[in-house]
């Protein structure tokens, strides 16, 4: 049942190895996780920017399916400083850049994250 109702997240090929665990070792791992499936819409502002934050509590494993994202680092250093970036890349909003935050990886639509974390009970 849980195949059915969640297929376009549990066979899509960016989440197959997140799932095989499951499919080897658990028969339930698919059923449990599944109650946590919850529709999220996070935009491109300041207030809705970050899914996890460095050092945060992850409590949650995201699922993306459409939509660019990234990973940034936090420099610890804002505009100004000195800090000479070598690729256009590491830059992003302008409230990021402020704050001394800078794009490390750019994906697009497909992807996870926050599964470690979330199953090791680490944080971030």
């Amino acid at each position: 049942m849980c195949k059915f109702l969640f297929k376009d997240i549990v066979e899509r090929a960016a989440f197959k190895s997140f799932f095989k665990v499951g499919q080897e070792f658990d028969s339930d791992f698919i059923y449990e996780v599944s109650f946590g499936f919850m529709p999220r819409l996070f935009r491109d502002t300041p207030e809705d920017r970050y899914l996890l934050m460095e050092e945060g509590d992850v409590t949650e494993i995201y699922f993306i399916l459409k939509g660019d994202w990234a990973v940034a680092y936090n420099g610890y250093l804002t505009p100004g400083d000195g800090l000479i970036l070598d690729q256009q890349d590491a830059n992003g909003p302008e409230d990021m850049m402020r704050e001394g935050r800078y794009i490390a990886m750019r994906r697009f639509n497909y992807g996870y994250i926050g599964d470690y974390y979330v199953l090791a009970s680490k944080r971030s």
